[in-house]
């Protein structure tokens, strides 16, 4: 049974799997960004991104939902952040990380604490990316059929729920 929409103006990202930020996206496929990043706050006084941003100059009045910026994906591990265009690529880069984190299971020096996350990898959670299985955002395209105006109208009632 599908939840009731009350409210979904203020639930973004979107789908089951959050891989849509606004609700222009559900509502127009062909504009659903594959890879993106929701606008971070400034750095915080250990020089690493303090998180994302959660105020309102971060959300899109407009297509409800967050703003984003759309990133280009790439299938070269070296890249930070990486960001690889099919999940066979990520499964490669996570097969090399449990590799490192069974060779740090086995040094005493890294057997009382977890394994060391790198700042790549850090920058890589901050990044949604479609490609990866069971990330994508396709499907759901029974309203590809609508103008930008109907889609504009249904937007102008969601906000009413």
């Amino acid at each position: 049974m599908a939840t009731p929409l009350y409210g979904a103006w203020a639930s973004a990202p979107y789908f089951h799997n959050s891989s849509v930020p606004t609700l222009w996206g559900v509502l127009k496929p062909s504009d659903r960004p594959k890879v993106w990043k929701r606008l971070q706050t400034s750095t915080n006084n250990l020089g690493t991104n303090a998180g994302f941003d959660p105020s309102f100059a971060s959300y899109d009045f407009d297509k409800l939902g967050w703003k984003v910026t759309a990133l280009a994906c790439g299938d070269r591990p070296a890249n930070d952040p990486f960001i690889p265009c099919s999940h066979e690529m990520a499964t490669l880069d996570v097969l090399f990380a449990n590799i490192a984190n069974v060779v740090a299971n086995y040094n005493s020096l890294a057997y009382q604490s977890p394994p060391p996350i790198s700042q790549k990898q850090i920058n890589s959670r901050m990044i949604f990316n479609s490609h990866l299985y069971g990330l994508g955002n396709g499907g759901h395209d029974f309203t590809q059929s609508l103008s930008d105006s109907e889609r504009y109208a249904l937007i102008e009632y969601m906000k009413t729920l």
